[in-house]
């Protein structure tokens, strides 16, 4: 018996360690070392089998460009490869997501033919009412340093 409540209370503690980031936000300011940018981000949240699903959609507001990303928040990795047919290159991206401390946390590494293109850790919060995105890492070679606030 006490082994089964041990089990529910470590299942019930990683579901209250999401936030509640729902939600659509008009106004994002984008601001990194190359300058500043807006977007729309939606937010949809759901929770299935003790598991907390987040699709993250943004469109850029000058551009109007889209990305959608979808996050497990369970601690795993996930591996998608893709191969170009046209010239064999392979592109391999493991993503890691999970809640901590009120925020989700997103780890992700790509390559291409073996070789590291990313590695970029992003942490997502809401505070005050606003969302909060921050990416850091290297990109190509490059440092990442951005941080997206919405109002």
């Amino acid at each position: 018996m006490r082994r089964l409540l041990g089990m529910v209370l470590l299942l019930s503690s990683q579901a209250f360690a999401c936030p509640d980031l729902s939600g659509f936000y008009k106004n994002c300011q984008s601001t990194s070392p190359e300058g500043t940018s807006q977007s729309n981000v939606q937010i949809e949240q759901n929770v299935s089998n003790n598991i907390f699903q987040f699709i993250i959609r943004s469109t850029d507001s000058q551009t109007g460009d889209q990305s959608v990303e979808k996050y497990l928040a369970d601690g795993k990795t996930r591996v998608s490869t893709l191969k170009d047919p046209d010239n064999g290159t392979v592109i391999k991206t493991q993503t890691m997501a999970a809640c901590t401390n009120q925020s989700l946390n997103v780890k992700l590494y790509v390559t291409i033919d073996g070789e590291a293109l990313a590695s970029v850790d992003v942490k997502v919060t809401k505070q005050n009412g606003q969302l909060v995105q921050v990416f850091r890492g290297e990109n190509m070679g490059e440092p990442v340093s951005e941080t997206v606030t919405c109002y």
